[in-house]
């Protein structure tokens, strides 16, 4: 509910409580209990109405089982805002936010042309709220688990507390001028650049290696974006590397729709766990990101996707290795006896030549395989596939062994 309440600095937020005073409305919000009520008849009294604005507290199954994903207090609830009441459609359109067909002012969120949708609201799709239940949104959009995703709607019956909006006075100082809102609508937002520097900040603060920007990781993270934009969104990675002629020994990818800034994209995929441990992950050392913007099924619609690519250095288990050096010197001491062996008219010299070829060939890939191993390399596409095609020479070799010596 940024910027009206608290965000911790530790949790992403700009916020830190030990370097500054918090006021403590923006900790603790001064809310009405919702009390049952009583009901004559058809109607209830004595029970606080619910109304567009107010912030309200609830919980419900939804609230705790999102809450234990996030390794945090399942009964804690949540705080939100309430966005629509029963009888209102709502839709969602280029991060802007409409009810009953009109767009809505909202200076209390912390950006404007943030509201995008999600599986519970898709954008440019309409819902109308049923009876008992509210559409709510969190204030900070682009980061809120809320009505547009897994949350869903909030039934009456699980508001605990609640502040109507006309009494949320003592926020205004911290909500935002509305008047230009309407004039980022189209706009592109991503500066790619300046991204790729608040992430090698952001990486060399925590001790890691910067990254660099490399032209075929834009160029897949295009390919990935135009798939999920043509509604292919599990099309696979390994599929748009290659497209673009990309290879790394690991490789990684963050999708994410919506429109962002740099610092916007930024503190998204730091907020959450998964995608934050992927981007500081210190084995990456390469990263492109293409932000694709188009109409789909006249929807603005924009997706982010970055690439990510590392090296680190192969690791061999001892006895593999072992294994491969005991054929090398196995070889190295069969082939000189069978060597002794050309010109003996009593030896099938076609069968000897074929033998020897193949020790050769299985020599040479020996050396090569140990060699790499040793020098922690990882193997070649073309040396695997030998290695693979190994096990019919070591067939042919034993047999032909075998005939040579009967």
């Amino acid at each position: 509910m940024y910027p009206s309440l608290f965000w911790e600095e530790s949790e992403g937020g700009p916020d830190n409580i030990e370097q500054r005073v918090v006021e403590e409305y923006r900790t603790t919000p001064m809310m009405y209990r919702r009390y049952e009520g009583v009901q004559v008849g058809e109607h209830i009294y004595l029970r606080k109405e619910v109304g567009i604005g107010d912030m309200i507290t609830f919980q419900s199954a939804a609230t705790r089982e999102i809450l234990e994903g996030e390794d945090r207090d399942a009964n804690s609830g949540f705080i939100k805002r309430v966005i629509a009441l029963p009888g209102d459609t709502v839709e969602l359109r280029d991060g802007y936010l409409y009810r009953n067909s009109v767009q809505v002012e909202e200076p209390y969120i912390h950006k404007p042309r943030s509201t995008y949708g999600d599986v519970g609201l898709p954008d440019c799709r309409k819902l109308t709220i049923p009876v008992g239940e509210y559409l709510v949104l969190g204030d900070n959009r682009k980061t809120s688990s809320d009505s547009r995703g897994d949350l869903g709607l909030v039934k009456d019956v699980d508001i605990s507390f609640l502040l109507p909006y006309g009494e949320q006075s003592i926020y205004h100082d911290l909500w935002r001028d509305t008047s230009r809102d309407a004039e980022l609508a189209g706009t592109p937002t991503l500066n790619a650049k300046e991204f790729y520097e608040l992430v090698n900040q952001a990486r060399t603060t925590a001790a890691l290696t910067p990254l660099t920007p490399k032209s075929l990781l834009s160029s897949s993270a295009r390919n990935k974006a135009t798939q999920v934009l043509a509604g292919n969104p599990d099309y696979p990675l390994a599929s748009s590397l290659a497209s673009a002629g990309y290879s790394n020994i690991i490789t990684g990818e963050l999708s994410i729709r919506g429109r962002f800034t740099a610092e916007e994209l930024l503190t998204n995929i730091l907020y959450f766990d998964t995608t934050r441990s992927q981007l500081m992950d210190p084995r990456y050392t390469e990263i492109g990101i293409y932000d694709l913007n188009q109409e789909v099924d006249s929807c603005p619609t924009e997706v982010v996707v970055t690439h990510l690519g590392g090296f680190v250095p192969a690791d061999y288990d001892p006895d593999t290795i072992a294994s491969w050096v005991a054929l090398r010197d196995n070889l190295e001491s069969v082939i000189p006896s069978w060597e002794k062996a050309l010109d003996n008219s009593d030896i099938n010299q076609s069968d000897l030549d074929s033998l020897l070829t193949i020790f050769r060939r299985r020599l040479a890939l020996a050396d090569e395989v140990v060699a790499a191993m040793n020098s922690n390399e990882w193997l070649s596409d073309d040396l695997l596939a030998r290695i693979k095609a190994d096990d019919a020479d070591a067939a042919l070799s034993q047999e032909l062994s075998e005939k040579l010596n009967n």
